[in-house]
């Protein structure tokens, strides 16, 4: 009996991780990329003011459970 108990405890956690992933909306998942895009321009221009080769060439995005 206890092994079903584990189980259903575990199918209870994986329905919350899903119903959590719900939370970030298509809204606030576009806004963030537009601000990250928008500070690797910024960044970008202030390196290649100060005459640095480096710049930021990419910008990767997770939503992860649990967040970061």
């Amino acid at each position: 009996m206890a092994i079903f108990n584990k189980d259903n405890k575990l199918v209870g956690k994986a329905k919350d991780a899903v119903s959590r992933a719900k939370v970030v909306s298509e809204e606030k998942l576009a806004d963030l990329i537009l601000k990250a895009v928008n500070k690797q321009k910024c960044v970008n221009d202030i390196l290649h003011q100060r005459g640095s080769d480096y710049r930021i060439n990419s910008i990767d995005v997770e939503v992860g459970l649990p967040p970061r």
